[in-house]
């Protein structure tokens, strides 16, 4: 599935189904929302994925080191590692990206880097299949990677490797990204990365106790804040005002940082730039204007 959603704003969805075809659930089902920028492939060289043959894969250090088939190493000390040029990976500043991969006899565990070793994208800690590392890309780095030893007996095999550009990062408002749901009508709240003209994402059941029942989309929908309505692109909501008493809301900023329980006393504003504010605690009043291009 994917939604469009052009603009130079991060932009809030709001995806609305339910459980159905006739089958109640006799528990809860768990779902995870996914996105990925479409099917390119950052890793375009078919042999530094399964290394079907020869490699862009360099060894520097590590004591045993073999491309046959897959990428075994085993490492004789701390800090041992192996590198992919950023020619091979390239990965632009500030936008996301997820490595899938397998691992099998494992020992250990090795960090994975940027090629400079500047940025750590994450640990590999444990064997299996189509394992994933997300993260969001420092300022400075330009991709690449490398493969530290975090011990002096690390060793696995790693083969399947995919990398592609997020654009949706998960980050949400008062939901997580793994998201319980039963029977009936569900909401669910997520977002797009900034600058995406294009938002592509996946469902994907993880777990469930439940033995029947259907996940039946019934629509899925563009809001800009709240429940009460759809706020078309152009549209900021640029000031809050706590009403009869004190309240708190969450906010989405347009630009600049989020909100979350923020605390406002009687007749007390604050201004901004909010694509989506949700009411926490006692009554807020809202107020909206379009805005420039030259604003953000």
């Amino acid at each position: 599935a994917g939604l469009n959603g052009k603009g130079r704003n991060l932009k809030d969805y709001k995806l609305t189904y339910a459980i159905t075809e006739g089958l109640a659930p006799d528990g809860d089902f768990a779902f995870t929302l996914e996105g990925f920028g479409g099917d390119t492939q950052v890793l375009y060289a078919g042999n530094d994925r399964d290394f079907t043959g020869a490699s862009n894969w360099t060894n520097v250090d590590v004591n045993a080191y073999d491309e046959t088939t897959d990428l075994t190493m085993t490492a004789s000390a701390i800090g041992q590692y192996c590198t992919l040029a950023v020619a091979y990976a390239p990965m632009t500043a500030g936008k996301y990206y997820q490595l899938t991969f397998d691992v099998s006899s494992l020992a250990s565990t090795w960090t994975v880097m940027d090629f400079t070793g500047t940025q750590t994208f994450g640990t590999i800690s444990a064997d299996g299949t189509s394992q994933t590392l997300s993260w969001r890309a420092a300022t400075g780095i330009t991709g690449g990677f490398r493969l530290v030893s975090v011990a002096t007996d690390s060793s696995m095999n790693l083969d399947n490797l995919s990398l592609k550009h997020v654009t949706f990062d998960g980050h949400v408002i008062d939901t997580a990204i793994t998201l319980p749901h039963t029977a009936g009508a569900q909401v669910v709240y997520f977002r797009s990365n900034h600058n995406a003209d294009v938002a592509p994402f996946k469902i994907v059941a993880t777990t469930t106790t439940g033995t029947q029942g259907a996940l039946g989309i019934d629509t899925i929908t563009l809001f800009r804040c709240c429940d009460s309505g759809v706020n078309p692109d152009g549209v900021a909501w640029w000031k809050i005002r706590a009403f009869s008493g004190a309240a708190t809301f969450s906010g989405t900023a347009m630009y600049g940082d989020d909100l979350s329980s923020k605390e406002l006393d009687e007749d007390q504003t604050l201004e901004g730039a909010w694509s989506r504010i949700i009411g926490t605690a006692g009554i807020i009043h809202a107020y909206r204007v379009p805005y420039r291009s030259t604003d953000v």
